[in-house]
Formats: C-alpha cells, sequence, structure tokens
C-alpha cells in the first residue's frame, strides 16, 4: 500500500503503480480531489486481505479502516486517464494537476475519457 498526500504526489509517482489494483480517496474530500490523499493498493495486497465495512456499509481493505477512504477507481483506468491525456497532449506536463482533476472528474460523470 502506498500512501500520497495529495493529487499532484498520486500523478508524478505514475511510473511506479502495481499492475493492477485500486485507488482509494479520502471521503472526507471528495470535494476536493486536488487535496485529497490517496491510496493505491496492489490487487495482490487487495486478495490478502480481510475487508470491513465502513459506516455507509461498503467494503473496504483492513489496510485501511483507520481513514475515512471511498474506492475511487481501478488503478487500471486510473492510469488510463492520465495516459490518454499525456498522449493527446504532448506538452501536457503531471504537475497541470487541474487538467488531470478535470478528466478524472470527467471520467467520474461520464464513464469515459476526456482527450
Amino acid at each position: 500500500m502506498k500512501q500520497y498526500n495529495n493529487l499532484k504526489e498520486i500523478l508524478q509517482d505514475k511510473d511506479n503503480y502495481p499492475s493492477a489494483g485500486r485507488v482509494f480517496v479520502e471521503r472526507g474530500k471528495l470535494n476536493d480531489l486536488k487535496n485529497s490523499c490517496y491510496w493505491v493498493l496492489s490487487s495482490k495486497e487487495i486478495k490478502e486481505q480481510d475487508f470491513t465495512e465502513d459506516e455507509h456499509g461498503r467494503r473496504i481493505p483492513m489496510s485501511l479502516k483507520d481513514f475515512d477512504v471511498k474506492s475511487l477507481l481501478d488503478l487500471q483506468t486510473f492510469q488510463d486517464i492520465i495516459i490518454i491525456k499525456l498522449e493527446k497532449n504532448p506538452k501536457l506536463s503531471l504537475s497541470q494537476v487541474d487538467v488531470f482533476l478535470e478528466a478524472i472528474l470527467y471520467y467520474l460523470q461520464h464513464d469515459d475519457f476526456l482527450e
């Protein structure tokens, strides 16, 4: 499991994600994804854990039980959002967090990629 303090950190680490997994986000900052904490768990880590339910009845891995988290996206989709933005916009930098935030929000609302 790896924790990131904000969206910029998780974007900057894009080359170090596990091959498969899930991205979780701080539930209390769902309206501020730019400044939210993020957690990335590999599929292996998730499979090896027991699960608990949060106060809303949603299942979360035990390693995240002490954090108020919500599952955001599977890791491959999160990576695809980043990759597509970078491929379609060659001058784009990972430090342009607002551009990636817009793409993430677009995906969450439309289940489609914003090029």
